[in-house]
């Protein structure tokens, strides 16, 4: 069985975000440009390998003002921190095409382990020839592991909660296919579009504590 290097398809993927507000509603929002690469074993696939980015300035909520702080130094901070990375460090598998990927996410300079509760949907060939991988991997993370700490207090509470629920929906072209013994060489923290993109950050020098 083959191995397939994967590039993700931004135009047919969504990476989204939901947090409680005012302690009684949900606000969603997402980011419109990112990208990266996937190496999957389906054979093997604690094998496998996903190295990923997002351009922290791209998130949006469809609320220009409220986008503009989210990209303030109230949160992510886009000026100075413009790559938000995941990088994969292993793959449990937990039944039938369901996976926990464990990796490390890096916002705002801050790096901090996650693991992201992946379904694969298989490899399929689309209507103009293009193998495709489908997955969708979800994760809870809080915010103030990252530095993100604003809010506002209020009668119920606060403002804005803490637990962030991230979903990714993935659509992955294949880039190559290789024998699953041949050697490779390992992905790297950012895919070489990443210059094309965003200003690599110099800021990442938080690790996993």
């Amino acid at each position: 069985m083959s191995v397939q290097e994967l590039s993700i398809d931004p135009a047919h993927s969504t990476v989204s975000f939901a947090v409680t507000f005012a302690m009684n509603s949900v606000v969603t929002g997402r980011f419109t440009n990112f990208g990266g690469q996937i190496r999957l074993d389906t054979q093997r696939p604690e094998s496998s390998t996903v190295a990923a980015w997002v351009d922290a300035g791209s998130v949006t909520t469809d609320h220009e003002p409220r986008d503009e702080q989210l990209r303030s130094d109230d949160f992510l901070d886009a000026g100075e921190h413009q790559q938000i990375r995941f990088e994969s460090t292993s793959v449990e598998v937990v039944g039938e095409d369901h996976w926990r990927v464990n990796g490390e996410l890096t916002i705002r300079g801050h790096t901090r382990a996650v693991t992201l509760d992946t379904r694969y949907y298989g490899l399929t060939t689309d209507a103009w020839g293009t193998t495709r991988a489908g997955f969708v991997a979800e994760a809870d993370i809080q915010r103030p592991d990252w530095g993100i700490n604003w809010n506002e207090p209020q009668e119920t509470g606060v403002l804005i909660s803490d637990h962030v629920r991230v979903i990714l929906y993935i659509s992955a072209t294949a880039v190559s296919e290789v024998e699953a013994d041949d050697e490779a060489e390992p992905i790297s923290g950012e895919d070489e579009s990443i210059a094309d993109e965003v200003e690599p950050s110099e800021d990442s020098d938080d690790t996993n504590e």
